[in-house]
Order: C-alpha cells, then structure tokens, then sequence
C-alpha cells in the first residue's frame, strides 16, 4: 500500500519521487509539513477567469474576470489587490498603478426579461484583452450582459480622457460573444490591414440566438482625423462555397474546432483545421464568404487549404 500521506503515485510504472509522478498529500504530524515556497496564487472568488494577455515589459499579467480586469504583478501574483485602490511602492515601476478594474454590465433588467440568470449570464465577462500600438493602451471586450461592449483603456487600468475617444469603439457585437460560456478569439493586427490602419480580427458569434457565428475585422478608421476609411469584413451566413478551391495567402491564421461524425450513429470526433484571413486585400468579404458552423462537417473527409487541416480523434 501507498502512504495515505507524504508522497503518492499517481501513474502507473516505476515509482519516482518526482512532480510528474507522484503527489503530495500533506499530514496531520508536524514532521510531514512541506512549505513550497514556488507556488504563488491569486483569486477574488468565483469571478471565471476566462482571458489572460501577458505583458513582460510591464511585468503585469492581465486577467479578465466578471465584472472586472486585474493587472497581477508577474513577480508575485500574490501581491494583487482582489479591491480598487492606486498602489504606492518603492518601486517606480508599480507605483500608481491600480490592481483591478470594475467594468459593471449594462441594462441587467433586460437580459434577465429574456430568460438569462442575473448571477451569471447577465454579468459583464470580459473575453478579450489585446494591446493595441506600444501597448501603453489595452483593446477589451466584454459580454456586457447579453450586449457586448468594447472599451479602451490604459494599461494602469485607467479611463482615457474623453479628448483621447477611441473610433469604432462602444459596440461589442461580433467582436466578442454574447453568451459568457461561449468559445470565441480575437486579436488585435496594428500592420498589414488597407491603409495600414489597425483594427480588431475575431471569430465568435454574433446573434444573441448563436445563429451567426462569424469571422470579423472591425472598421478601419484613420486615428488621426477620426474618419471611417473602409467598412467592416466579414463572413457570410450559409455560404461553404469556398472550399472548392482557394489560394494560399498571407494573413491573420484562424484556427477551428468542431465536433462532427463521418456517419450516423458513429462516435462524434473533434475536428480541428485553420484558414487564412487576408490582411491587405479585401478579399474577406469575397474569398473567405462561410460559416464557421459549417466546417465541422465539411471538413471530415478532406482537409483544408492544401492539406493544412488537423483531423484528431480520441
């Protein structure tokens, strides 16, 4: 028998006093304490920590939460603040800065109307955190109960000023999910885009019903004068037609994942392929017209662009 404390194997094969092989279970005896000095932990409760974006030259570690975003210091996220304060250190570093940022959602009243837990569904989850330029800002994205928003903020998890508005932003819709347990992605590309103006790329759904689930890059507008200079791409509904045929292209990598069977009554297989989103032509709204729901299905027998498709089943 194993030692119901102490050190325990938890694989099969030569036993190994190592972490890979073996836990630790701690005991009631004073002899058997063990401090692991290595493990540093941060939490505020129950708040589902669903999107992280590491900044090594600030030495922050950004989490968005429920209802907030933290910044965690990378030296020892156990210093973080779970409340709102202006940090004052030694350091110049991390003085001045704030730990948290509630982002409370809006119209709560509402989402609860349509049959969405107040708790939870109607709770603001931010689901996107990207840096945008030098990263002094951060581009988020948040559910906003049930009507998603988006923000810009310092990366002190400070407001901007309101002479410092950000265009194309306040409105969430396809640029994060509706429903906080939905899967989604995003990315902010500064370089690349028509004019080379910068602008937000996301797959995610974009009806509160889940029935439009769409790759999306976001208006491009000149920071400068604040002007709309191209409209917003994105996929259309119901239209697989474009994996007939399609060039290799450079561009944003867009990776998918979907649960299909090749036949009734056989085991459902997870399905995982990626496409090509182009960046300087506009050929999103032309070349790359499809839903993302249908490419689990579609992709079950051949892969997609050249043979760059993933067919994994467990």
């Amino acid at each position: 028998m194993f030692p119901r404390c102490g050190f325990q194997r938890i694989r099969t094969g030569r036993w190994k006093e190592n972490v890979e092989r073996a836990r630790y279970v701690p005991c009631n005896s004073d002899e058997f304490t063990v401090e692991i000095k290595h493990v540093r932990e941060f939490s505020c409760g129950m708040l589902y920590y669903r999107t992280l974006y590491l900044d090594s030259k600030r030495d922050a570690l950004y989490v968005g939460a429920m209802d907030k975003i933290f910044r965690l210091n990378l030296s020892n996220i156990s210093h973080s603040n779970c409340e709102i304060f202006l940090r004052v250190t030694s350091s110049p570093k991390l003085s001045g800065l704030r730990d948290a940022l509630n982002l409370e959602p809006s119209n709560v009243a509402n989402c609860v109307s349509k049959g969405k837990s107040e708790h939870f569904d109607c709770r603001n989850h931010i689901r996107v955190i990207q840096p945008m330029g030098d990263g002094n800002r951060l581009y988020m994205c948040g559910t906003n109960a049930h009507s998603p928003k988006d923000w810009v903020i310092y990366s002190n998890l400070t407001h901007l000023p309101r002479h410092e508005f950000v265009p194309g932003v306040g409105m969430g819709i396809a640029k994060c999910p509706y429903d906080p347990a939905d899967n989604s992605t995003a990315v902010w590309v500064e370089k690349g885009n028509p004019g080379d103006l910068p602008a937000l790329y996301s797959g995610t759904n974009a009806e509160f019903t889940k029935a439009d689930t769409v790759i999306f890059r976001t208006d491009l507008y000149n920071l400068t004068t604040g002007r709309k200079t191209y409209s917003f791409k994105r996929t259309l509904k119901y239209d697989s037609k474009w994996l007939d045929n399609i060039d290799r292209y450079d561009g944003c990598f867009v990776f998918l994942e979907g649960a299909a069977s090749a036949f009734p009554h056989s085991v459902e297989a997870c399905h995982h392929s990626n496409a090509r989103v182009p960046e300087e032509t506009d050929g999103l709204y032309a070349r790359f017209s499809y839903n993302l729901r249908d490419i689990a299905s579609l992709s079950r027998f051949f892969g997609l662009l050249g043979g760059m498709a993933r067919h994994n089943e467990d």
